[in-house]
């Protein structure tokens, strides 16, 4: 497991996986689900309320570090 300090407020940040629904999600879940997870951290806009179920598609997701206290995430792309 990775430990990794938050770069914006210094709190020890948690290892997972960014998943994709209708907003991004972050969950410590790196294998593929069809429903959301029930650790995921939804992403999305402060105003949008909407729940939604749809699938999650089938690939590979970009591992994320997630810091809970001020709420940001850090990860690599390509």
């Amino acid at each position: 497991m990775t430990t990794l300090t938050c770069p914006y407020c210094g709190a020890e940040m948690e290892e997972g996986y960014l998943c994709t629904h209708k907003y991004p999600v972050w969950t410590k879940t790196g294998t593929p689900v069809f429903r959301i997870p029930k650790d995921a951290v939804r992403l999305r806009p402060p105003d949008d309320n909407t729940e939604d179920n749809t699938s999650f598609p089938r690939h590979e997701f970009p591992r994320a570090m997630l810091c809970r206290a001020c709420k940001a995430i850090v990860f690599q792309y390509n």
